[in-house]
């Protein structure tokens, strides 16, 4: 069988003839999203109911009118009856009643206190000695403090105070003066003035060397400084042929070189550093400006014990 070929027919537009027109294509149609759905409506919020009204308090009640004030004759009705009068108990044998309640019913013991027992009057004539032994006792002991002190009073009267000559040596009552120079060890005490055998330009220091025969292995830490008016050298010292330091402390007063030296003993033969502190407080109670005012010299008053013509400072010695 033979497929037959269909010739495809041509469209001939000729002058007189009106072809219709093709029709125009459609826009292109875009896509929209789907409205939102409108939010629902609010929930509305519970209301709190409101508390009803509170109901008006009462009216505070009227205070009662006071009671009248008692007289002789009005009788509280909250008045308890009477009680009956107490009677006394009898006195204890050997006692005696207060003195506050007469000789009758209403005496009362004094709480707390227990009667004394009755003596018998071989009891009571050795209380009333032992008594008398005790006042005298005691009247012994009082006069004999007293005559003690009468006693020392008028041995301390007996010795005259010395009054201080220089300024040397009433440095040295001062510190005998209280509270007393107190160390541990014994310290003996010195003073010197030599007139007239240095001119006023010496040096303190040089003038002690010279004085005590001191040469500089001997000295031991020199200090210079000014008090008051005068330029004072303090040092330790170590004298051959003696034991101890000697602390020393001059001054040049014109041309008279004054000076105060203090001994302190040394068991080994070396300075040690209790020696040194207690040299240091005893400098610093006696170099006072007050102490060195050239127109007015200190003037103490110191009252010896025994024969001794200078304090010494520090426990007794042993004898």
């Amino acid at each position: 069988m033979s497929a037959s070929i269909r010739p495809t027919p041509r469209r001939v537009s000729t002058p007189g003839s009106r072809t219709p027109a093709s029709p125009a294509p459609a826009p292109p149609v875009t896509p929209t999203r789907p409205a939102r759905p409108a939010p629902p409506a609010p929930v509305p919020l519970p209301v709190r109911p409101t508390p009803p009204a509170a109901a008006p308090r009462p009216a505070a009640p009227k205070p009662p009118d006071p009671l009248p004030l008692p007289t002789r004759s009005y009788v509280s009705p909250w008045a308890r009856p009477a009680a009956p009068p107490a009677k006394a108990p009898p006195p204890a044998r050997g006692g005696r009643r207060d003195a506050r309640g007469g000789g009758g019913g209403g005496g009362k013991a004094k709480p707390g206190w227990a009667p004394l027992p009755q003596l018998t009057a071989r009891q009571a004539k050795q209380v009333r000695r032992w008594s008398a032994h005790v006042a005298l006792g005691i009247a012994g002991v009082v006069v004999l403090g007293g005559l003690g002190i009468a006693g020392r009073a008028l041995w301390e009267m007996r010795t005259p105070p010395l009054v201080s000559r220089h300024r040397p040596e009433a440095l040295c009552f001062q510190l005998a003066a209280p509270p007393q120079f107190a160390p541990p060890m014994v310290v003996e005490p010195s003073v010197a003035v030599l007139r007239g055998r240095f001119s006023p330009r010496t040096p303190a220091g040089y003038a002690i060397r010279e004085a005590m025969g001191l040469t500089d292995p001997l000295v031991i830490g020199e200090k210079r400084r000014t008090v008051g008016d005068y330029e004072v050298t303090t040092l330790w010292a170590r004298i051959p042929g003696q034991d101890g330091f000697w602390l020393v402390i001059g001054w040049m007063e014109g041309a008279d070189l004054a000076s105060l030296t203090f001994h302190f003993p040394s068991a080994d033969g070396a300075l040690s550093r209790e020696s040194v502190n207690w040299g240091d407080k005893l400098v610093a109670r006696v170099l006072k400006p007050a102490n060195f005012v050239a127109a007015a010299p200190p003037i103490e008053h110191w009252r010896p014990t025994g024969k001794a013509t200078m304090p010494s400072f520090g426990p007794p010695p042993a004898r």
